[in-house]
């Protein structure tokens, strides 16, 4: 019997697909070779149950919720599953999915199973394409709340508002479990207690310059707090950074609050409330949000106005204003966003201080961040951090020495991508082997390995 997918819409794009013949069937049933954080039965069973669902009740919020996430989850799994692809594909094949192969860690794998998923990941993300446009077609009601702005004109009134005013609080919720790139799903922006706003950059056709130009006004501070990741989501849309601003995080230390507390920790402390944070850890690319997903998003920045106000006057009364200031200066530096791996390279702390080592972590450090850069896919996905000090202690200079190192996948060392790295390697006996130099790299990034 066929795997059945219904279009949501109609059921007119309807695919049965035969077992028999369809990679699909091996890909999804034969889930015994599918490796660890591959998922495809539950992913599948998630679309199956969640498309029929909206087709009957499109206008049904929750509904339509489901299918919205369950969408991400399939696209989040056809990249993963082509990650795995890239990283084991042979040099000549690694260009077209359909012909190349993924290298499983199991015995059992061959090149027609293996080609079998290629052409079942092509197939079914063809079908989930269709699936998103017949989404697209009925477009989710207004949003009730006022509050979330989702149009180029409601985002240019309020932040013609927000012009005016010496300050605005600025936060956002992104995902970033599946990229290299932060996605930004929300952006909220609050004047007082009392004004607030979700702005939706996923809301179709909306245009962010009006932000932009808010975000670089001289005239009004930009409050956040913890900022870092915040600001460098703005940095990579625009390549500016806000200014001024000030991090309340930062702030606290210096008002007498413990060291850098998070954000709930801190609102207990100055406002004598606790925050649900549960809502925090949704998934925030999934429309149309959840009224509870709205109010926990507009309650960050309304409490954050509150916040910034009574430590700005505590620092002030306690002439402390001016170090706080300087304390803030990194957050508007824009080195500390750069994606250059040659200028973030984090030079690590090794007992024998080996002059080879440092060269050979440096061209990995910069393979890795290129390679991911280029897929957009988190750094661990193109090497684990343990694997990362062992190729680079070891500075394999051969695919069948780069195969000998435990915790890479069958077939990487032999594959484009490992022909590559070994080809950075091997590129170091012609340079000196004299300690590079530590160029600037922000602290998040040193902190790493």
């Amino acid at each position: 019997m066929g795997l059945r997918l219904s279009s949501p819409l109609s059921g007119t794009c309807a695919q049965t697909i035969d077992p028999q013949r369809d990679p699909v069937h091996i890909a999804r049933m034969s889930f015994e070779f599918t490796p660890p954080g591959i998922d495809i039965a539950a992913a599948t069973a998630a679309l199956d149950s969640a498309a029929p669902a909206w087709r009957d009740a499109p206008e049904n919020p929750e509904a339509r919720r489901a299918l919205s996430s369950a969408l991400l989850g399939m696209e989040r799994l056809y990249a993963r599953i082509r990650l795995r692809l890239a990283r084991v594909a042979p040099a000549e094949l690694a260009g077209n999915l359909a012909s190349t192969f993924a290298a499983w860690h199991d015995a059992r794998n061959t090149p027609e199973t293996q080609t079998a998923l290629a052409r079942a990941v092509a197939g079914m993300a063809a079908l989930t394409a269709q699936m998103k446009h017949d989404l697209a077609a009925h477009p989710a009601p207004a949003a009730d709340d006022p509050r979330v702005i989702t149009t180029t004109a409601a985002l240019a009134d309020f932040c013609a508002k927000a012009a005016a005013s010496p300050f605005v609080a600025v936060d956002t919720e992104f995902m970033r479990v599946e990229t290299y790139h932060a996605q930004p799903c929300l952006i909220q922006l609050a004047i007082s207690a009392t004004e607030a706003v979700a702005v939706d950059p996923l809301s179709p056709g909306i245009d962010l310059s009006p932000l932009d130009a808010l975000l670089a006004n001289p005239d009004v501070v930009k409050v956040f707090h913890a900022g870092q990741a915040d600001i460098e989501i703005f940095h990579d849309r625009t390549r500016r950074v806000p200014a001024p601003v000030f991090d309340t995080q930062v702030a606290a230390g210096l008002c007498g609050h413990a060291k850098n507390p998070g954000y709930k920790a801190l609102a207990n402390a100055v406002l004598g409330i606790d925050i649900d944070k549960e809502t925090q850890m949704t998934d925030w690319a999934v429309r149309p949000l959840s009224p509870r997903q709205i109010t926990y998003a507009i309650g960050d920045v309304s409490h954050l106005c509150t916040i910034y106000e009574r430590l700005r006057a505590k620092l002030e009364s306690s002439g402390k204003l001016g170090a706080a200031r300087k304390k803030m200066i990194p957050l508007t530096n824009p080195r500390n966003y750069t994606r250059n791996p040659h200028e973030t390279w984090p030079r690590p702390r090794l007992r024998d201080g080996n002059r080879r080592v440092y060269a050979a972590h440096r061209a990995l450090w910069i393979w890795r961040e290129t390679q991911a850069q280029k897929l957009d896919v988190p750094r661990s996905r193109i090497l684990r951090d343990n694997v990362f000090m062992d190729i680079a202690t070891r500075i394999p200079k051969t695919a069948e020495e780069l195969a000998d190192i435990p915790g890479l996948p069958q077939g990487f060392a032999e594959g484009k991508m490992g022909q590559s790295l070994v080809a950075a390697l091997v590129a170091l006996d012609g340079e000196p082997s004299a300690k590079p130099p530590l160029p600037h790299a922000p602290q998040h990034i040193r902190n790493l390995l």
